[in-house]
């Protein structure tokens, strides 16, 4: 997957609180290994997404720039 599409899925479930799939709020958050995989998963189509710590970091970092209204 490219790093845009994770991007923009990754601020429709954690930003948004919605799958990016179905657009359903009926999405869960669960750990494998405490602060390092971590993922997230649609109870309604069953979409799922799994990420690392460093994966998630380097795909967020933009949004504090959001919040604040700084332009990237």
């Amino acid at each position: 997957m490219s790093n845009a599409k994770q991007i923009q899925y990754l601020e429709s479930v954690v930003l948004k609180g919605l799958c990016p799939n179905c657009y359903s709020s009926d999405v869960v958050y669960f750990e494998y290994e405490k602060n390092k995989i971590f993922g997230f998963k649609c109870h309604k189509c069953g979409w799922k997404t799994t990420h690392t710590s460093e994966e998630f970091m380097k795909i967020s970092a933009s949004w504090s720039r959001i919040r604040t209204g700084l332009k990237t």
